[in-house]
């Protein structure tokens, strides 16, 4: 889709992207301008952290397989829903 986008613009390579200045695509994007040229620039900070997220997960997650991942959700799930029962049973 972002492909076809920027086809549709006239680009044919990421080169003829390149070639624009920061100026060229801020008056034309504005923010998102800036950051375009910052990841063609490879100037841009790294967005993919090595670490594990410690938020909780919101919004929508779509799976390829979601029944494939049953089991590694079980795995994560199962230690805190035995501390949970203990409680409520040593509570009861």
């Amino acid at each position: 889709m972002l492909i076809a986008f920027f086809r549709s613009l006239g680009f044919k390579r990421l080169g003829d992207l390149k070639n624009l200045t920061r100026s060229q695509l801020q008056e034309r994007w504005g923010d998102l301008g800036i950051s375009l040229w910052k990841r063609l620039q490879a100037r841009d900070e790294q967005v993919i952290s090595p670490w594990l997220t410690r938020e909780p997960l919101t919004g929508y997650v779509y799976f390829e397989d979601p029944a494939a991942h049953v089991t590694v959700l079980t795995r994560k799930l199962d230690p805190v829903l035995d501390n949970l029962f203990l409680r409520l049973e040593g509570q009861g």
